[in-house]
């Protein structure tokens, strides 16, 4: 602002020195004129002296008349150019006053514009203090409503399994159980919805469409509501033009958006009432509608233009409703370029109109799934019963296997250990960075991780033990509250077994666990049947496989070392000897000796077989010191002695 001031200083001295110098250099023509007009005066009077002398009188008083008529005409030219420089200075003048008030204008148009500049600074300031704020609040409502899933865990997993075991109680205490769990499960619900509209602010929210048989879907959704129907003696029917349709749409997200419907329109119609679900193919338009009707108490005309608000809520229907479920479905729908309109009349019903288009053209290749999804829709909102499962009580083999349970909530882990303690040897760890450490240690064989831990999180932990070789064999199964495809799809790449999403089903964990436990077990069974063999195979890229054929190779090339210990071992496969016992146990389900042992005896009857060496030269070649000791185990291992075995060798099958 100071230069700006300067500056017009700076301009207006010029100014002023530019005008002087014009009235400076008009006096100087003026007296120039002047001069000059004398000039040519006095030639003409000395011309005309001299004339005098030499010519008459007349021409003198001629001459007279021409030197008045010169003499005027500079007197002219003077008050002209005298004039001219009057109103020069003047308009000089008068551009000086223009100026100065200009610049004193621009100056404090100047200082108008840099206050304006300073308060949209601080406008924009506030602005980014405030989307700061605004972020913070969204990031800590989205932290809160992930933690909802944890509480909603320790409601709904007791809930279900006392509903499953005690069938037979009485009826008052099952429906207050039913109803927590109906409660529980709308809460979720909620959480759900909560956390898909910050999906959606974020642009985080992804369409993953497939091709699925349209009417066979809301047929399997509406087959919730029959029985809430039938309870209420509403009319509850669905319709359709054609018998099959097969469009493109994310099955999770259509799903959402008519379950909302349907629970709209349960909730607005009173018993007796009448509700009804129509799709039709409009082949014309090239989309399909989906109507959702009922004659419950419709809406005000004034209510319908701000119906897909969020939090919006019609007047004296805010008891049954949070004003989430109309908006987020709105949005769903306009992920899929598709559009949801509403009629209602007051008193009379509603109908909701779902526009679908056909085909995929209009979804890019981001929004369409790999391969076919498959849908197992759960009435969330309505209480549904648990048949016990008297399977999920039987033990794999009747052994008792060893979990590890990574978990950083009390009362989860606390709840878990009180299911699962009786079947199941248990670790715990409530840190990653330990539960990490615990795994190394005691190899067990199951491992149950939360996702968001202190230190090391679910994912981190899933792939380090997934890509070491001393814990790669163990199934893992991951717990959390982050529910979206995307963190599934991250915990299956990290190598998870398994993504149970929090509240989960604890008959179900339970049998997820078993299942895990039995493919393992089978696992075992190949490998034990393939060390026989001796086949380096490295078409299965995995560490287990690897580890297998690292420790089988070693042993068919070490076998004949009568001083060939687990610490040589060890040091050859670079592991400690806890590491090694643990892994061959966990894979080949035998300790290390044994293995060895079995190994040597086998190549000791190979031998009897295909040669004339002696008894004694075979035991020292396959690694034994001693022939009775040889003589002994080979006994033990096949029934027969090593003589016997010899003799009778057209019998004895290898």
């Amino acid at each position: 602002m100071l230069y700006s001031n300067l500056s017009c200083i700076n301009r207006q001295s010029i100014l002023k020195k530019f005008i002087r110098y014009i009235f400076f250099i008009g006096i100087i023509i003026s007296f120039a004129l002047s001069a000059g007009a004398e000039n040519k005066i006095f030639p003409l009077k000395n011309k005309a002296t001299a004339t005098n002398q030499i010519v008459s009188q007349k021409e003198t008083v001629n001459q007279g008349i021409l030197l008045d008529s010169v003499q005027r005409r500079q007197k002219t030219i003077t008050y002209i150019i005298l004039g001219a420089l009057v109103i020069v200075i003047i308009l000089g003048g008068l551009t000086l006053l223009s100026l100065q008030e200009k610049q004193i204008a621009n100056v404090d148009l100047q200082d108008k514009n840099e206050e304006i500049l300073q308060q949209r600074n601080q406008i924009q300031e506030m602005a980014e203090k405030a989307e700061e704020a605004t972020q913070a609040k969204l990031k800590f409502f989205t932290n809160i409503s992930h933690e909802f899933r944890t509480p909603l865990t320790l409601i709904l997993g007791p809930t279900e399994e006392w509903l499953a075991k005690n069938s037979g109680v009485n009826k008052e205490l099952r429906n207050d159980l039913l109803l927590i769990q109906s409660n529980a499960n709308r809460l979720l619900r909620l959480v759900n919805q909560l956390l898909d509209f910050r999906k959606i602010e974020n642009g985080s929210m992804e369409l993953r469409a497939t091709q699925n048989e349209l009417i066979s879907f809301v047929k399997s959704l509406s087959k919730s509501f029959e029985r809430l129907a039938k309870s209420r003696n509403i009319q509850f029917e669905v319709f359709s033009n054609v018998d099959s349709l097969n469009c493109w749409f994310d099955v999770d997200k259509l799903d959402k958006v008519i379950f909302n419907l349907l629970s709209n329109a349960f909730k607005f119609t009173a018993d007796n009432g009448k509700i009804s679900i129509r799709i039709i193919n409009e082949s014309v338009d090239n989309c399909v509608r989906i109507i959702v009707e009922d004659n419950g108490r419709g809406m005000n005309p004034s209510d319908l233009d701000r119906i897909f608000d969020r939090f919006f809520q019609v007047d004296n229907f805010s008891d049954v409703g949070s004003g989430l479920g109309l908006a987020l479905s709105k949005e769903l729908i306009l992920l899929h370029k598709g559009d949801i309109k509403v009629q209602s009349e007051k008193w009379k019903g509603t109908r909701f109109d779902v526009t679908l288009p056909f085909g995929n053209e209009h979804l890019t290749l981001n929004q369409l799934a790999e391969k076919q999804a498959e849908h197992f829709f759960v009435n969330d909102d309505l209480p549904y019963e648990i048949t016990p499962n008297e399977k999920a009580k039987e033990t794999v083999s009747g052994k008792k296997f060893s979990l590890l349970l990574i978990e950083d909530n009390t009362e989860v882990r606390s709840f878990l250990r009180s299911r699962l303690s009786d079947e199941y040897e248990l670790w715990e760890e409530l840190n990653g960075n330990l539960g990490l450490s615990k795994a190394f240690e005691v190899v067990p064989d199951l491992i149950i991780c939360d996702v968001m831990l202190p230190g090391k999180d679910g994912f981190d932990i899933t792939q380090k033990l997934k890509s070491d070789f001393r814990t790669s064999h163990i199934p893992v199964i991951l717990l959390t509250a982050l529910s979206s495809i995307e963190k599934q799809i991250e915990g299956t790449q990290m190598g998870a077994d398994a993504y149970f999403c929090k509240p989960f089903n604890m008959a179900l964990l339970r049998e997820r666990i078993k299942t895990l436990l039995r493919n393992r077990q089978i696992l075992r069974e190949r490998y034990i049947s393939e060390i026989d063999k001796v086949v380096y195979d490295t078409s299965e890229n995995t560490l287990d496989k690897k580890f297998v054929n690292d420790f089988v190779a070693m042993m068919e090339s070490n076998f004949h070392k009568s001083d060939f210990q687990v610490n040589d071992m060890c040091k050859e496969m670079g592991v400690s000897r806890v590491q090694l016992y643990r892994k061959v146990k966990a894979l080949l389900n035998c300790s290390v000796n044994d293995y060895l042992q079995d190994v040597r005896l086998k190549k000791a009857r190979y031998l009897l077989r295909q040669t004339n060496e002696p008894i004694q030269d075979i035991a020292l070649k396959v690694g034994f010191t001693s022939q009775g000791y040889f003589a002994s185990s080979f006994k033990a291992k096949f029934q027969i002695t090593p003589t016997e075995y010899r003799n009778n060798m057209p019998t004895q099958p290898l």
